[in-house]
């Protein structure tokens, strides 16, 4: 779809972000089925949050179908991955990685000599979890 310059937020528009929303695509998959850029939709939600920019309610009501479509869209996939789990070990543990990243995120230790022949130990983390004191056994 083109995208157009100085879009408007109207209801053909914002019903084809939601719906996009709602089947779980991206800020930027949603923008292009809508035929905006997404800056344009960070634009008006920001919008949203600021009635004095926002007279007659349209960028607040953009922002609740957003969130709500999003929100359904998080709820769907969740259950697909929840409703595997008790059959497929991967979607566990996917579960686990998310839920518990403490004890289950993923991390890599590896160890480099330096020049003075000392041993420096590297962590990587992936995700929110707090670094680990302990590296993990592999």
């Amino acid at each position: 779809m083109t995208r157009r310059r100085n879009t408007r937020l109207d209801a053909v528009t914002l019903q084809a972000i939601c719906d996009a929303a709602a089947q779980g695509h991206t800020v930027q998959a949603c923008a292009h089925a809508a035929g905006v850029s997404s800056r344009a939709i960070y634009g008006w939600l920001a919008r949203a949050d600021e009635p004095d920019k926002d007279p007659d309610g349209r960028y607040s009501e953009f922002a609740s179908c957003y969130r709500a479509a999003k929100a359904h869209a998080h709820h769907k996939l969740a259950g697909y991955v929840l409703d595997a789990a008790p059959k497929d070990w991967r979607a566990a543990l996917a579960v686990l990685e998310r839920r518990y990243p403490a004890e289950w995120s993923k991390t890599w230790t590896h160890k480099v000599s330096a020049q003075d022949g000392q041993a420096m130990t590297f962590v990587v983390q992936i995700g929110d979890a707090p670094p680990s004191t302990e590296p993990k056994d592999p």
